[in-house]
């Protein structure tokens, strides 16, 4: 949470001249998002797969 507590610590961003913080926090939280994003749609295909062949497993009614 260190770049939170940067981006609270630099108050009203009207009032700011240096926005730097704000871009490192942006780069971050774009890689971190894109990344989590991905990581999901891959645990979401790991699932569809596991159900498709949990299915193929079990008896047909």
């Amino acid at each position: 949470m260190p770049l939170n507590n940067e981006l609270a610590a630099i108050g009203d961003p009207a009032k700011v001249g240096d926005l730097s913080v704000v871009d490192r926090f942006k780069g971050l939280w774009e890689t971190t998002n894109i990344m989590r994003t991905l990581l999901c749609t891959a645990a979401l295909g790991c699932l569809a797969h596991c159900l498709k062949l949990y299915g193929r497993s079990t008896p047909a009614a």
